[in-house]
């Protein structure tokens, strides 16, 4: 008997042992596919019930040097920030110092008259109205300033608001600006001193400070971007985003800030709650945003995060509170997403994954022929679903394909794997549409014909036809740059890079990475107007005067 329970012990902790190691190289695979060790790249953490399962350093701290990411490095965690800011509120707001339904002109007076009865709330969930100031043209051209928060926010008082608040989702960094001003304001510390005291000492995060691009950071990986060339660059300064985005943090600390989070070591739970409770408008509809987090799901599991982007770096998190799993990647450039990295790993770990275009398999001609077509979704936009050597693909009119894998007879999926499209058919038997899935995120497609246009092909012009079209457009209330590079045409709309244009015809270009197009009209001799495609929208612009 003794010894069947310690055959059986060993075959237990064998097999643990083996499925961990399992699980180990499947890991290696999602991470070591999206990051070249030569170049700029990730640190990755995943624990499990509060213990690291697994964590992974890939590519280069500093290129220049050849320094390897290693566990300590720092990198900017852009808005993944505004967790930490929506903490610091919650917990004023346990001490009575103030409530989150409170008019933000309470503890900031000298708010405008349009933006006073805006709440707190609001503002932690992204319903406030006030334009996010990225997105705004004059305060894009000041972004190299070095703006301090009293300067963006200044800037953005002069605005109208974009809706009235709490009737839309709209996402504002300048809102997280707000509710730093509003802790200083209300603590009478600054914003860094308040985190460090209250946050970062309580959970011991050692590695982690709020900084700028001016700072001397120890462990600080260099942030990097590409250029039109896919060649490896510096990123530009960019004027730091205080509580919207100014962390500055390594996959060991983040992981301790999560796990102190939901122990109750900085709020308390009823505070804890708040800040994951599923927001809504005023006319009740959920809006899947919390305080400082999203709400989403991996698989069929609730799950909250956030992404964060500044200049040089990008940054994911996800927490799944059934399995307390917690994935966190940073990287140093701004090329490319962790986000699907971090997506399919999360549901791996979950013992939930996604499939992946390895899983693909084949369906006959007729069930291919039965589901391309041309598809109308909810918001109005068509997609065009076809087949030809190279797999399924699907597009919008006017814009880049975008390949697609079969799961099985009704349905394809991405190559994420978690972006998927599901075929519902009629009582006769034919297919009348499908649901497009994007975790949460569900959109109902319907058929509104069988037969697919013809697929653009690139054409080739001479160098003297390209000249023509560069200039300056004017798109009210944007401007888009054309210019010519070697022997290629590039778009630059203001205040974004620069993307490709590939011809189609003599006049009409396709912008690939987003999906638009444009064509060019002229008079004799002189291209004067461009009408842009784009999502269904129609955008007409006017060449500028030399």
């Amino acid at each position: 008997m003794k010894q069947a329970f310690i055959i059986g012990l060993l075959f237990l902790i064998c097999t643990t042992i083996s499925t961990a190691q399992n699980l180990e190289e499947e890991l290696d695979k999602i991470f070591q596919s999206a990051y070249d060790p030569t170049k700029s790249g990730a640190a990755i953490l995943i624990s499990k019930n509060g213990k690291t399962i697994y964590q992974n350093q890939i590519g280069m701290a500093n290129v220049e040097h050849q320094t390897p990411i290693n566990t300590t490095t720092k990198f900017h965690i852009g808005s993944i920030t505004k967790q930490f800011t929506a903490a610091a509120i919650l917990i004023l707001e346990e001490e009575g110092k103030l409530e989150v339904e409170d008019p933000i002109s309470k503890h900031l007076p000298l708010i405008p008259y349009d933006k006073k009865g805006v709440t707190i709330a609001q503002l932690l969930a992204h319903t406030s109205g006030i334009k996010d100031y990225p997105q705004i043209p004059e305060i894009r051209k000041q972004m190299r300033d070095n703006l301090s928060p009293t300067n963006i926010v200044d800037l953005v008082n002069e605005e109208d608001l974009a809706f009235a608040p709490g009737t839309e989702v709209g996402y504002s960094n300048t809102s997280y600006i707000l509710l730093g001003l509003i802790i200083e304001m209300v603590s009478g510390q600054d914003y860094a001193t308040f985190l460090e005291n209250r946050i970062f000492k309580t959970l011991d995060m050692h590695n982690t400070t709020v900084a700028n691009y001016q700072t001397i950071v120890a462990n600080r990986a260099v942030g990097y971007s590409e250029d039109q060339n896919d060649q490896l660059i510096h990123a530009t300064f960019h004027t730091s985003p205080f509580s919207a985005g100014a962390i500055v943090s390594n996959v060991e600390d983040l992981n301790k800030w999560v796990q102190g989070l939901h122990k109750g070591k900085i709020i308390n739970e009823k505070k804890l709650a708040k800040m994951f409770a599923n927001n809504r408008l005023e006319n009740g509809e959920a809006t899947d945003i919390g305080f400082g987090w999203e709400i989403n799901q991996i698989g069929e599991e609730l799950c909250y995060e956030h992404s964060g982007l500044v200049p040089g770096y990008k940054a994911n998190s996800v927490f799944i509170p059934e399995q307390r799993i917690y994935v966190v990647v940073l990287q140093n450039n701004e090329y490319g997403s962790p986000t699907p990295t971090m997506i399919n790993a999360a549901a791996l770990v979950a013992g939930k994954p996604y499939p992946n275009p390895t899983d693909s398999t084949q369906i006959s001609e007729a069930a291919a022929k039965e589901i391309t077509g041309i598809y109308t979704l909810e918001n109005g936009e068509e997609r065009v679903l076809f087949k030809n050597e190279n797999g399924f693909h699907i597009k919008a009119l006017g814009g880049q394909a975008s390949r697609l894998f079969v799961l099985n007879a009704h349905t394809l999926f991405y190559k994420e794997g978690y972006r998927q499209i599901h075929f519902k058919k009629s009582e006769e038997g034919r297919i009348e549409g499908f649901m497009y899935e994007n975790r949460r995120l569900k959109m109902k497609g319907t058929k509104i014909a069988d037969a697919v246009p013809e697929q653009k092909n690139t054409v080739q012009l001479a160098i003297e036809q390209m000249e023509d079209l560069v200039g300056i457009y004017e798109f009210a209330p944007f401007e888009i740059a054309i210019t010519l590079e070697g022997e290629a045409l590039y778009i630059q709309p203001e205040g974004s890079n620069k993307l490709s244009l590939r011809p189609i015809s003599q006049t009409t270009f396709l912008v690939a990475e987003i999906g638009a197009e444009i064509t060019f009209t002229a008079l004799p001799n002189k291209v004067v107007e461009a009408n842009l495609l784009f999502e269904g929208d129609q955008f007409k612009g006017f060449r500028k005067q030399e």
